[in-house]
């Protein structure tokens, strides 16, 4: 870090920095200009660190107050910025922040009454909200250690005042569990749940546990519970009451921020104070107004400007240093090791520093100049692209054999690996040992009773068949269970060196081996605005490990709508390119194609790649000169519709095939893409696969890739499946206008969507309503999608064009008409067209009365309604798997075996078969504990 600290050394030693420290020493206001990139929060830190005194920070809206609070905690060891949310964003009516983002709140509240926050950060919306007052808040937290005394039955009902959900198990943040005398608690804020053990009154233990496996990870000393904000109705005052006295305010354009937080508080009076009353007090602190221009009242000007890279590329970068380095200092600092190596590779240095120009790494964001100072300093991020904005990181994932355990009723089928299948009967607390035990109840044949702890509760499977199944459950101790496995293995091993060898001879086929990654691959990498989820880098790294091997690449990507699979693609794309290979995105509508052409042109428009789209929405001269081009090899990647498979399309030299939705293509294009995809490297992309592919993925024949990290800030889609009825879709549709969205109303039926769109009118009569189908003229269905995106209507009526890839965050209300009528992964692509920004979405599958519909549509809507978590994707087309049965997938012959092991143990098993073909090591041998007993049942 000592690169970093002559940077700090550099800022404290500036006069303007020195006058500014005087002045923070009495109260008032002045006024400093001339602040730029990481300058901003690199004065804030010194200057806290100097003074000893905490900052309280006001930006403009809520991205650069996040933004600018992760700076912060970049600079300091002791990360002591704390984020206060204000609403989602300028123009929001709801107002209503989601459950993290509330927890956020009332944490920050806590460490303002513990004096442990060294800066705070909110927006022009934060600053104004009303909060509860102090020593109320205080007085209601609940803080649980060893030895307090309070009721388990108290402590809930505390928890469920604060905006806390009773669950069968805790697993997620905002769910509490009462079991007996033990109390799980996953709080809204920070990263663990806590386990809290009652010896009646009092609290006997606190420990962290993992909500995966559920087992314990360690002691914890306290844990502290905090009011909810949101729900707090009385005895309001202003976050500036919580402020120690000699509080730093910082106000970033404060005529700006000023006249937002008036034009919010006109709006919504009973959420947030008045502004002039606020920032009137704020006179009692000491309080530097930043200005962008410098005015007759600037007191401090730094003279600081940011820097700009006018064009990524070695040789006008260089030209750029060294004329900077005439007259200056130049300081380039990167972010790690690995992008000071692509820096000093990409610009040709040496790791030997020149006297003006020096290298090193430190966690400065956006770089600034001072030329009276003569000081220069520019970050990797200025020279390769944009800032990077983190994503959200999960701890744990959801889809885990613990969360199918919360939907188990009494008398539902599992299936135990080692002991067959029993029927589900209860949650029962056991003592063994003299140690109290969770585990589950599971009856056998004859009455006997499987008890399995909480923490083997990997071992038990929900049991799925196809439809019309028979169920037979198993005796315990008979050795029956075995027989049936080993008979199901033997019957498996030969269909799965069938499989196996289909799959072999495409990988005995001779690819192109595509380079290692070049400079100008990292540069591309470099520009990426987010970092990496690990799952998205472990899949960057699959794909490019496939495409530098000289078999041709077969690899799925499975992730939900959002997750980063476009990026993988586009990566996937430039690395074929770098080789001089064509690339040809499929896509399944004419939208989607349009989508990825812009995505793909904004990322690749400082490289000298030319990217097509071709769809119907391009005339036929365009459609001829895009032929051409393909054929003459002048177009690099060609994005499009089904259209790339006619017969008139010709690659001079194809190299990737990427197929977006590939479950969205029937058998006849499949048949066409067969042709495309003979030694042609192969990346397939699906938040839902088809049965088939997700089967030879999950067993090994093919190579698949998981991403399943949402986005920041993303919500689980309220879902409900209701019986059609007009007052249902009026609230739905008024109470989305009225919190400032839009809406989709999916009617798949062209004749009659007009009289759904007149209906719509009549329940609605403010609304601004529009249809969109198929079969419009294409500029005119390009006008509605245009005006729609733009706000200039509240409502679309359309078919299921909509489903794949559109990215309208405003829209966060989804009707669907006839639900029943649709495929389990078409309700969940289309439940996928909402719910894209930070806002709570809410999905509608309206359908005809329940008692008239088909087993198979009540199992694919119960199943939409049942998994409504982020990343649930994989977890819908593994039901969709057990809906529609095996014989569709593993031949007919093989259905009693899936029946008499179920889907999932059914997939294990092929998955041990494939790995003793392919001499790998044979399923997981580790020993697990079980408790059995002897159990009389009476009638």
């Amino acid at each position: 870090m000592d690169f970093f600290r002559n940077i700090e050394t550099f800022v404290s030693n500036l006069e303007s920095f020195k006058s500014l420290v005087k002045f923070s020493h009495e109260k008032g206001e002045i006024t400093v200009s001339g602040v730029a990139g990481s300058l901003e929060p690199l004065l804030l830190y010194l200057l806290n660190r100097i003074t000893g005194k905490p900052v309280f920070i006001i930006m403009q809206d809520e991205e650069q107050a996040e933004f600018f609070s992760e700076e912060l905690n970049a600079f300091s060891e002791n990360h002591s910025a704390c984020y206060f949310p204000g609403s989602h964003e300028y123009g929001d009516t709801s107002l209503v922040l989601n459950p993290a983002k509330e927890g956020h709140q009332a944490e920050v509240l806590g460490n303002l009454c513990s004096g442990s926050c060294g800066f705070i950060v909110t927006s022009f919306s934060g600053s104004i909200r009303r909060v509860p007052e102090k020593n109320l808040f205080k007085g209601k937290t609940v803080v649980i250690k060893k030895g307090v005394t309070i009721s388990p039955e108290e402590l809930v009902r505390n928890l469920t005042d604060f905006g806390y959900t009773r669950e069968v198990i805790a697993d997620t943040p905002g769910d509490i569990s009462l079991r007996g005398g033990i109390l799980d608690i996953f709080p809204f804020y920070g990263s663990h749940p806590f386990r809290v053990e009652f010896f009646g009154d009092v609290v006997d233990s606190l420990r962290k546990y993992n909500p995966i496996t559920q087992r314990s990870t360690g002691k914890a000393d306290s844990l502290t519970i905090l009011p909810s904000v949101q729900t707090w109705k009385h005895s309001l005052a202003g976050i500036d009451s919580y402020l120690p006295e000699n509080t730093i305010v910082y106000v970033k354009d404060r005529e700006h921020v000023q006249k937002n937080a008036e034009e919010l508080f006109l709006k919504h009076k009973e959420s947030f104070e008045d502004p002039s009353e606020f920032f009137g007090r704020l006179r009692n602190f000491f309080t530097i107004n930043c200005s962008s221009l410098k005015g007759h009242n600037t007191k401090i000007d730094f003279g600081a400007r940011s820097v700009s890279v006018p064009e990524i590329s070695p040789g006008s970068i260089n030209r750029l240093l060294e004329k900077k380095a005439e007259n200056s200092k130049v300081y380039i600092c990167c972010k790690d090791r690995r992008e000071k190596e692509h820096l000093l590779d990409f610009l040709d240095l040496t790791e030997k520093d020149t006297s003006q120009i020096k290298t090193g790494i430190g966690p400065v964001v956006s770089g600034f100049e001072i030329q009276d100072e003569g000081f220069v300093l520019f970050t990797g991020q200025d020279i390769f692209g944009k800032k990077r904005r983190k994503r959200a990181r999960p701890v744990f994932k959801a889809g885990i054999p613990i969360h199918e355990i919360t939907s188990l009723k009494k008398g539902d089928y599992v299936v135990h690996i080692d002991y067959g299948i029993g029927r589900y009967k209860t949650l029962e607390k056991i003592e063994v040992d003299g140690i109290q035990q969770e585990c589950l109840a599971i009856e056998y044949e004859g009455g006997d009773v499987l008890y399995v702890p909480l923490d083997s509760v990997d071992r038990v499977q929900k049991y799925s068949a196809g439809e019309g199944a028979h169920v037979k459950v198993n005796r315990l101790g008979t050795g029956a269970w075995e027989r049936t496995k080993a008979k199901t293995k033997e019957s498996v091993k030969r269909i799965a060196r069938e499989l196996i060898e289909l799959y072999s001879k495409r990988r005995l086929e001779k690819g192109f081996s595509f380079s290692e990654d070049n400079m100008w691959q990292r540069s591309l990498e470099s520009s990426f605005i987010y970092e990496e989820t690990p799952e998205q880098a472990r899949a960057i790294e699959d794909v490019k490990k496939d495409m530098e091997s000289p078999r041709p690449m077969d690899r799925l990507i499975c992730g939900d709508v959002g997750f980063g699979k476009t990026e993988v693609a586009l990566r996937a794309s430039f690395k074929a390119v770098n080789d001089s290979k064509q690339v040809a995105v499929l896509v399944p509508t004419t939208i989607l194609a349009q989508q990825h052409f812009n995505t793909f042109t904004q990322r690749l428009s400082s490289f000298p790649v030319k990217v097509e789209v071709l769809s119907r929405f391009r005339t036929r001269k365009d459609q001829q000169k895009i032929v051409a081009g393909l054929k003459s090899g002048s177009i690099d990647i060609i994005i499009g519709t089904h259209r790339l498979l006619s017969k008139d399309i010709e690659f001079k030299d194809l190299g990737l095939l990427i197929i977006d939705e590939e479950q969205r293509f029937g058998v006849k294009q499949k048949e066409k893409l067969k042709a495309l995809k003979k030694n042609v490297d192969v990346l397939s992309m699906s938040a839902t696969p088809i049965p088939r592919t997700l089967q030879f993925s999950m067993t090994g024949i093919r190579d698949m890739s998981l991403i399943t990290t949402p986005p920041r800030d993303r919500l689980p889609i309220h879902t409900e499946v209701v019986p059609f009825n007009e007052e249902i879709i009026k609230e739905a549709i008024e109470n989305e206008i009225d919190r400032g969205g839009q809406i989709f109303f999916v009617h798949n039926i062209i004749k009659s969507i007009y009289a759904i769109e007149k209906m719509i009118k009549r329940l609605v009569p403010g609304a601004r309503v529009v249809s969109a189908h198929g079969q419009m003229d294409s500029k005119h269905l390009e006008k509605v999608m245009f005006d729609f995106v733009n706000y200039k209507y509240d409502c679309l009526v359309s078919t299921m064009i909509i489903e794949s890839g559109l990215d309208m965050p405003r829209v966060n209300t989804l009707l669907v008409h006839r639900a029943d009528k649709l495929g389990l992964s078409q309700l969940y692509q289309i439940r996928g067209r909402v719910g894209r920004s930070g806002k709570r979405a809410y999905a509608f599958f309206l359908t005809p009365p329940f008692h008239s519909l088909s087993r198979g549509a009540v199992k694919r809507l119960r199943t939409i309604e049942e998994f409504t978590e982020l990343g649930a994707g994989f977890q819908i087309a593994r039901r969709d798997l057990e809906i529609r049965g095996a014989g569709n997938f593993f031949g007919v012959e093989q259905s009693g075996n899936v029946d008499s092991v179920g889907v999932e143990l059914y997939t294990k098993i092929i998955e041990e078969a494939v790995s003793e073909i392919k001499q790998e090591s044979s399923g997981d041998e580790r020993a697990v504990k079980e408790i059995t007993a002897k159990v009389t049942c009476h009638a």
